[in-house]
This record gives C-alpha cells, sequence and structure tokens, in this order.
C-alpha cells in the first residue's frame, strides 16, 4: 500500500515538473524576442511598408521616381517593430527603405545593410560576379560602359519565379546597372502589325516606320500598362525607358547602337523590342559585317528562337520597310506584315538577386 502512495506521489511530482517546464518554456517564448532570417526581415519590411501607405494613402509619393521612407517612421506608426528586436545582429544594421513610383505602380525596396554579416544584393551585381569579362569566345563583354553577352551562352536564363514556366535571357548589363532582357519564347499568341495606315510612298496601306506615329508603339503601351505578360508585382521590379528608335541601311556595319539611338522614344516604356545593332553585336562570326548580314545567326544566342519577330529599327531605304529577326537573322519586310514578338524589358538596378548561377537548370531568380 505504502509503495503504491509513493508511486502516486512520484508520478505526481513528475507530472508537476513536466508542468512547471511547459509554463516556463511557454513564458520564456512569450517575452523571448523572434528573431528573423535577414531574407524574412526584408519581406517583413515589405509588408509593413505596404500597411502603411495603405492606412496613409496620402504619404505615397505622387511623382514617378524614386524616393524614401524611413525605416523609423514605420516604427512610430507601430507597423513594425525596431531593428534589433527583429534582428540578432540588429544594432549594427542600418534599412534604407526606396520607394519607386511609375504610372500607378509602386514598388517597396528595402536596404539592408548590417556590416560583416548580410548586405542586400542587387541582381546585376550578382551577375557581373559570377561572370568574369572575356575578349575571345562566347561570354561577357566591357563594351562602352556595358557588359554584354555574346556568342552561344547558356549561363544568361532568368526567371521572376521559381514556378514560373516563362525564361528569360539577359542581353546586357547598362551602364546605369539596369539589366536588358529578352523573353525566350513569345507568350502573346496574337500576331502584329508595325504599321498599316496609308502609306504615298506605295499608295497603299504598307503603313510607315516611323516609330512615334506606329502602331506598333501602341501595341507596346498597351502591353506594358496591363499584365498580358508579367503581373503587377513582377513589373514592379521593371524600369520604364526611353527606346533607341532610329533608322538603319541595310549596308550599315554599326554594331555599337549608335545609328539606332540618335534617335529616342519620346515616352519612357515598360517593354519593348530590340534594335537591329544589338542583334548583330551578340554574333561572333566575323562574316556578321552589316545589318543583313545571314552570317549574324552564328555564335548567336538570340537568333536561335525560330519566332520571327518584329524590331524598333526602321530602313532608311523605304518608309514602309522594318526590319524583323528570327533564325535566319535580320531581314526587312513591309511594316503592315503581322508578325510575333519577343518582347524587351529593363530590370531595376534596384532589383534583388535571390538565387540562381544563369543556367537553364538553375536560372537568375529576381525578388
Amino acid at each position: 500500500m505504502e509503495d503504491k502512495k509513493k508511486l502516486i506521489i512520484i508520478g505526481g511530482s513528475v507530472v508537476g515538473l513536466i508542468v512547471v517546464i511547459l509554463l516556463i518554456t511557454f513564458l520564456i517564448s512569450i517575452f523571448k524576442p523572434k528573431y528573423y532570417t535577414y531574407e524574412e526581415f526584408e519581406e517583413k519590411i515589405v509588408e509593413a511598408t505596404k500597411e502603411y501607405y495603405k492606412l496613409n494613402p496620402t504619404m505615397l509619393p505622387v511623382s514617378d521616381g524614386e524616393h524614401h521612407l524611413s525605416y523609423s517612421t514605420l516604427v512610430s506608426a507601430q507597423m513594425i517593430k525596431p531593428i534589433e528586436e527583429m534582428l540578432k545582429t540588429g544594432v549594427s544594421c542600418t534599412v534604407d527603405i526606396l520607394v519607386t513610383k511609375y504610372g500607378d505602380n509602386y514598388s517597396y525596396i528595402p536596404y539592408l545593410s548590417c556590416p560583416g554579416e548580410y548586405e542586400t544584393k542587387e541582381l546585376y551585381k550578382a551577375i557581373l560576379e559570377n561572370n568574369q569579362v572575356v575578349t575571345t569566345g562566347k561570354g561577357l563583354y566591357k563594351e562602352n560602359n556595358k557588359h554584354v553577352f555574346k556568342g552561344e551562352v547558356e549561363n544568361n536564363y532568368l526567371k521572376f519565379d521559381e514556378d514560373d514556366d516563362d525564361y528569360w535571357k539577359i542581353v546586357k548589363v547598362n551602364p546605369d546597372n539596369t539589366i536588358k532582357i529578352i523573353q525566350l519564347e513569345q507568350t502573346i499568341s496574337d500576331t502584329f502589325t508595325w504599321d498599316d495606315r496609308y502609306n504615298e510612298e506605295r499608295e497603299s496601306n504598307y503603313g510607315y516606320n516611323d516609330f512615334e506615329l506606329s502602331r506598333m508603339k501602341d501595341t507596346l503601351l498597351k502591353i506594358s500598362s496591363s499584365e498580358t505578360v508579367l503581373s503587377d508585382t513582377d513589373k514592379n521590379k521593371l524600369v520604364a525607358k526611353n527606346w533607341c528608335v532610329g533608322k538603319r541601311s541595310e549596308t550599315e556595319t554599326d554594331k555599337t547602337g549608335a545609328v539606332e539611338c540618335s534617335v529616342m522614344s519620346e515616352d519612357n516604356i515598360l517593354f519593348g523590342l530590340l534594335t537591329v545593332s544589338e542583334i548583330i553585336n551578340a554574333s561572333l562570326d566575323p562574316n556578321c559585317v552589316n545589318s543583313v548580314s545571314t552570317s549574324c545567326i552564328n555564335y548567336n544566342f538570340i537568333t536561335k528562337n525560330k519566332t520571327s519577330t518584329w524590331t524598333l529599327t526602321g530602313a532608311t531605304e523605304k518608309s514602309y520597310r522594318v526590319y524583323y529577326y528570327n533564325f535566319a537573322g535580320p531581314k526587312t519586310s513591309s511594316a503592315y506584315t503581322e508578325r510575333k514578338l519577343i518582347l524587351a524589358t529593363n530590370i531595376s538596378n534596384r532589383a534583388f538577386y535571390k538565387s540562381g548561377n544563369g543556367t537553364y537548370e538553375d536560372p537568375y531568380i529576381v525578388r
């Protein structure tokens, strides 16, 4: 009987001890700060910023461009806790929140700096760090303050999300560190005329190759303002730019872009198309000498796509001729012809690198 009482007492003591341990653990979990990883903390900042502007819409920037929001403003508004309560190394960290406005689209980019521990890395930095500049063979070349991919490169693939089926290819890192990319395949099934207005020279609806007056400009503006190609969330990672829309002759040999970029589009547009110089400059074939050299298809990652797609470049020889390209290289045709579009765009120099090394199996992921 006494043994049974002892067992009951011992059992009760064990249960009591377990209850006390659980209670202590619970209290510790309540009062101990929950620390986040650096990436989680950046996501919390974005969430807090969105909530802040949702509750204070009059504080949203009204002019297009880059603006800044203080982290202390979010703390004062009780949108987020002080850094030292969010990060284990928070006392040594600083945050700069960049707010970018383009039209009705806003993006919120937290720049986190924790010296010796973590630094927010932009995508362009990851690309330049992963690719040694070359002077021969396929790879990344440095030309006129730009970093340009040439040849049949296989490490310039990019996606906006791991689960996304649509791939893009990096064409170059611009002097301002924005990143020009093109679709690997067209995502819009429709075909488009470059222009189909009545042309006096042909006395028919052959169209004109003046970009500012073209149907193509209307098309690109419409695509840019919709979610046809990318969601608004992904479009926030892009930057609208003026595009090179100058005309060139079929015998023109310039590959620097000086000819096309002698005329720039009047509007900043999110989505555009390649120029002829960008296409032929990507080829490593020495016989790729002018605007319509068939040899330009050789050693060229851009012309691997079999889709026949328009460029932004008109031909100087005829007012109704516009360059297009496919697996046969750049050629000209009448502007009224309908073709599919392989779109180009520019990723912001503020876009973050998430993962990847640029291969098809492990593409760069933007965040």
